[in-house]
Parts: C-alpha cells; sequence; structure tokens
C-alpha cells in the first residue's frame, strides 16, 4: 500500500515530495540571509526543522503562497530596520522569536533573480558616454541599486498568484505592476 500524498488544500498545486529539477538557495530577507531557511525555484520553503513548510494566505482574497520564517529579534531586527512582535507561548514563556509572513513569490525573487540580470524594462535605457552606449544601470552603485529594488514589485507573469516558479516570475516598476499596464503588455500592446 502507498503512502498517502499530503496535499495542500488552500494550494492544491504545492508539491511536497521530490522535485527531480527543484533548486535550493537560502532565503533573503529584506537583504539578509536567513541560512536557518532554504527555497526551491519552485516556491517551497525547507524551515529548520529540515520540512517544507506549508503555504498558507493571509485571507481569501489575497491569493499569493506565504510561509511563516521565524527568527530571533535580537539578532536580525537592526539588519531589517524593521521591529516585529515577539510571539510567546503558554508552552515556552521564555521563548524570544519572532515570526513573519513572507510571500514566496518574493522569495524566489530574491534568491533566483539577481537584478543585475533581471532589470525592469524601464531601467534599460542607454546613455553615451565618450562616445560609447552605457547602461544607465551599470553605472549606478551598490547601495542605490538596493534602494531601487526594494521599490520594485515581483510580477507574476502568467498572471496566477499560485504559481511562485522562478520562471513565472519578474521584476517590475510600480506603473509595470498597474493592472492596466499589465493587461496592454499582455495584449501585446506597448
Amino acid at each position: 500500500m502507498e503512502p498517502q500524498k499530503k496535499v495542500n488544500e488552500a494550494f492544491p498545486n504545492q508539491d511536497f515530495g521530490f522535485i527531480e529539477d527543484e533548486y535550493w538557495k537560502p532565503v533573503i530577507v529584506h537583504g539578509v540571509t536567513m541560512h536557518n531557511y532554504i527555497v526551491s525555484n519552485y516556491g517551497n520553503v525547507i524551515g529548520p526543522q529540515n520540512r517544507k513548510l506549508k503555504w498558507t494566505r493571509r485571507s481569501k482574497i489575497n491569493m499569493y503562497p506565504r510561509v511563516g520564517i521565524c527568527f530571533d529579534p535580537i539578532r536580525y531586527t537592526e539588519k531589517f530596520g524593521h521591529t516585529y512582535r515577539l510571539l510567546t507561548s503558554k508552552n515556552k514563556p521564555n521563548c524570544k522569536v519572532s515570526k513573519l509572513d513572507a510571500d514566496v513569490h518574493i522569495l524566489v525573487a530574491n534568491a533566483f533573480l539577481p537584478l543585475d540580470e533581471n532589470i525592469p524594462e524601464e531601467l534599460k535605457e542607454y546613455i553615451e558616454i565618450d562616445g560609447q552606449p552605457k547602461q544607465l544601470w551599470s553605472l549606478l552603485p551598490d547601495h542605490t541599486k538596493l534602494w531601487i529594488r526594494s521599490l520594485l514589485y515581483v510580477d507574476h507573469i502568467d498572471n496566477d498568484k499560485s504559481n511562485p516558479h522562478v520562471s513565472n516570475l519578474t521584476f517590475v516598476s510600480p506603473r509595470g505592476n498597474n493592472p492596466s499596464v499589465k493587461k496592454q503588455r499582455i495584449e501585446g500592446g506597448s
């Protein structure tokens, strides 16, 4: 008798089994590498207990898969530049852990889409310097690139929010993420 396959009722297309062409990289949150979590090109996330985490969603309206990432607030809050509430439980009153819910597609994009190789169309402009065309992006310092990246959105190419595979993701500007602009792009307009 075969073991029953684990199914995520909210996201039935999440595969908990072995996937032959699945590759893994450390999770990056707010530019900080979280070495005890890894994410795959399919959007699966393995946590500190070495198990694939179940995707959840924030609400019935927001269809993006999410996972909970726990971290030591003393170690990471300063690096994140944000504060998160402490999680405490009756079983572990001295536990000092914070949790953030991370969108899976953003974790995949941060890990697998280096921004220098995935520049949004609006940022691919060339300028002429000393008679030679130079891409404007290549002239920016790294801290400026990181700031610009924080302003970009991760877009689902096929518009299926439950599909966080790396081949379905691209960085876009806020204008490029506008529904009417996306509709024009899909219909082949400019």
